[in-house]
């Protein structure tokens, strides 16, 4: 097995999806607490953190602060939250939001 997805290629790819996907994913995505749940049983954010983005009063204001926080987190950050959409979307959601990009 040769392994030609690096951490280059890993922030890369999530920088990419993040950009490419961004107007779906914050229209696209309510559940924003399964992502924060997630997030914090994780230990990426805080328990400020958390309630400071469940206090915005929008699925979307939420959605934009997850992905600038989780953006500026580091990789771990990214790929938790790039594990999350995997789990928490179907196959099917995930590719209608690929081919929109």
């Amino acid at each position: 097995y040769f392994d030609v997805c690096g951490p280059y290629h890993t922030m890369r790819f999530f920088d990419h999806f993040v950009d490419r996907h961004r107007t779906v994913l914050i229209n696209g995505v309510h559940d924003t607490r399964a992502i924060l749940d997630k997030l914090m049983d994780e230990g990426l954010i805080s328990n400020e953190t958390y309630n400071a983005l469940r206090a915005l009063t929008t699925p979307q204001d939420q959605m934009r602060e997850i992905l600038r926080f989780v953006s500026s987190a580091g990789r771990r950050s990214e790929d938790a939250f790039y594990q999350i959409i995997n789990e928490k979307w179907d196959f099917m959601t995930l590719g209608k939001l690929k081919k929109q990009g």
